[in-house]
């Protein structure tokens, strides 16, 4: 659920909603595609996503409903979402899908990751996404080539120009967010992070140095970062 609609995955792959119409609590403009072979429902802050199997692809068909400005409406890229869907993620504004072929298709609030357009061509250059994350109004991507890539609200990550410098071509191996920032981990166990300052979108100058080699494992909470290093040790 969403807190104002409710959504049920029966076993027979079928699902049933509920609540405020308005969050994605009505299904019926959909309901007839709802009937089987759903696996998975995400959910952004007034819409619902289901990843449907689809038997003439390795992947999923994608089909949307609720309030159309934070994604509920996907009609513009639906033909994009008909099979070969690996990944959804939302934000509360916004969904991203990645492709097989690594394409990635937006859709939701503009100004929170709705809108790929402004990094298709990097993505693209960059062999396509690997995987997907999400703040609350921006994405990220990891792409093929081992470069990373964000769009969306500036101050929830939209932008990872600083970090991508700060890699110097170094592969990232994974990433995570949390609310309004982005963390990514290097080959060489090197942390990078941008988004909003206050909550680990910037790592300060006692800690570069701990976070600079080593590290294992970045996990986020709502508000920040904490990374594991090979000795054992924790950074926060």
């Amino acid at each position: 659920g969403n807190g104002r609609a409710f959504v049920a995955m029966k076993d027979d792959g079928s699902v049933v909603c509920w609540g405020n119409p308005d969050f994605g609590g009505d299904a019926s403009a959909t309901a007839h595609m709802l009937q089987h072979s759903v696996v998975d429902i995400v959910p952004s802050l007034k819409a619902f996503a289901a990843l449907k199997e689809d038997p003439m692809s390795l992947g999923y068909t994608v089909l949307t409903w609720g309030d159309p400005q934070t994604g509920g409406d996907s009609s513009a890229v639906s033909k994009s979402l008909l099979g070969n869907v690996l990944q959804v993620v939302a934000n509360d504004w916004a969904f991203a899908a990645r492709r097989d072929d690594g394409e990635v298709v937006c859709w939701g609030d503009r100004a929170s990751g709705g809108d790929v357009t402004p990094v298709a061509q990097r993505i693209a250059d960059g062999g396509g996404a690997a995987a997907l994350y999400h703040t609350t109004r921006a994405f990220a991507a990891v792409l093929q080539n081992g470069s990373i890539c964000a769009w969306g609200e500036l101050s929830c990550g939209g932008d990872s120009t600083p970090a991508e410098h700060e890699l110097g071509g170094e592969k990232v191996i994974d990433m995570c967010a949390n609310d309004y920032a982005f963390a990514a981990r290097s080959a060489s166990g090197a942390v990078v992070a941008w988004g909003h300052k206050q909550y680990g979108g910037s790592i300060d100058e006692e800690t570069a140095p701990k976070l600079a080699s080593d590290v294992t494992k970045i996990i986020g909470n709502k508000f920040s970062f904490l990374a594991m290093k090979r000795s054992g040790t924790y950074v926060t």
